[in-house]
């Protein structure tokens, strides 16, 4: 299946329009570009911004989403929308996994003040 049908699919069992999902996605990039500036000593504004990380981070995402749908297939698409809160609650722990990754190179561009101009 590809990644724009399990993402429609993500998105109808939990009850997100694409203007929520995005914004719930950018919520989640917001709490982990605090923790990798805290831990790097970056400025949080600088790694935020940054879009090279932001791509990264928008395909460890996608990369969380397809992890979720293939793990809870069933349960999304036998429930479905009578389960909205416990399959985001399901799909948070995936997305804080990401919390424990990160883009070293991209992450030593920024410490070297080597940023991306908007």
């Amino acid at each position: 299946m590809n990644y724009e049908v399990i993402k429609i699919e993500i998105l109808n069992a939990m009850r997100f329009t694409p203007m929520q999902w995005r914004n719930q996605m950018r919520w989640f990039f917001e709490i982990w570009a605090m923790k990798i500036s805290n831990e790097h000593f970056v400025l949080l504004e600088e790694l935020s911004r940054n879009e090279p990380i932001w791509r990264w981070y928008q395909s460890q995402f996608s990369k969380a989403e397809e992890n979720f749908y293939k793990q809870n297939r069933l349960y999304i698409n036998s429930l479905g929308v009578e389960a909205a809160n416990e399959l985001f609650d399901v799909f948070s722990l995936l997305a804080y996994e990401i919390e424990e990754i990160y883009p070293v190179t991209l992450i030593n561009n920024l410490k070297n003040g080597q940023t991306v101009p908007k």
